[in-house]
């Protein structure tokens, strides 16, 4: 069976993961934490969806 994950893939992808953690964990801690609207929620969402989405046109 023929693959694309290639340890250079593999590579890729644990160094995204570990940005959007960092993003999300450490860079959006700045100003203490606060309630969250439907509207920012939604933004969120959508930068995260359009994130996965490049991902896989990558991968594509």
């Amino acid at each position: 069976m023929e693959t694309i994950g290639s340890p250079l893939l593999w590579g890729a992808f644990a160094l995204l993961v570990v940005l959007a953690l960092q993003v999300d964990l450490v860079l959006m801690r700045h100003g203490g934490p606060h309630k969250v609207t439907v509207r920012e929620a939604a933004w969120w969402s959508l930068g995260w969806v359009v994130l996965a989405l490049a991902f896989n046109a990558g991968l594509w």
